[in-house]
């Protein structure tokens, strides 16, 4: 099976108790940039993709290029939605190798969903979407050092520290920070995935 013909097996919409796990679409773009805009400080300290002036078209063209990758099975992204169908976030799957059956999982959250859980449970979510429907068997997660929150949530979620990796990640404007590196395998002890996974 080709990677086209697997990524057109696979969810395009998780679930969790609190939460939606869907592909983003273009439709996204005005609350993506209202999530930028309400985040911008925290997203300029740890995001080194965003800068000051980020606009609706990079956000659209970046849009555009996940969908791509979806495609192609090159890497998958989720638009995180509550309840009450606010946008809080995109996090992903990404750097997927599909010869060593690995990937790296990203997350963020918009400020004012800070603090409510929802980044551990959308992870433990999309780390089974990893495993049981991408098939990978380790998949990794590349935090600042000084990301408590983001290093919170590995740790929450059992993942493994694996090592700390020096001037690893770049920062916008030059230089660069150390990155701790948290593992989760598949055969790792995880809750069990909720039901109603839509694919396309």
């Amino acid at each position: 099976m080709t990677e086209e013909a697997a990524a057109r097996d696979v969810p395009t919409v998780l679930t969790t108790p609190r939460l939606t796990l869907r592909s983003p679409t273009f439709d996204d773009v005005e609350p993506l940039m209202e999530a930028y805009t309400e985040s911008a400080k925290s997203l300029r300290r740890w995001m080194a993709w965003y800068h000051d002036g980020y606009t609706a078209e990079e956000c659209r063209q970046w849009l555009e290029t996940v969908e791509g990758e979806r495609q192609r099975g090159e890497a998958y992204h989720f638009a995180l939605i509550d309840e009450t169908g606010r946008l809080l976030s995109v996090i992903g799957l990404h750097h997927i190798d599909r010869l060593n059956d690995t990937g790296e999982v990203g997350y963020w959250i918009r400020d004012r969903a800070v603090g409510h859980g929802y980044a551990t449970e959308a992870v433990r979510r999309l780390l089974t979407f990893c495993f049981a429907d991408v098939g990978l068997h380790r998949v990794e997660l590349l935090i600042a050092e000084r990301n408590v929150r983001s290093l919170a949530v590995a740790s929450r979620l059992g993942c493994h520290h694996e090592a700390t990796l020096r001037q690893r990640l770049a920062i916008r404007g030059g230089g660069y920070r150390n990155a701790e590196l948290f593992v989760a395998f598949a055969d790792d002890a995880r809750d069990e995935a909720p039901a109603r996974d839509a694919r396309r």
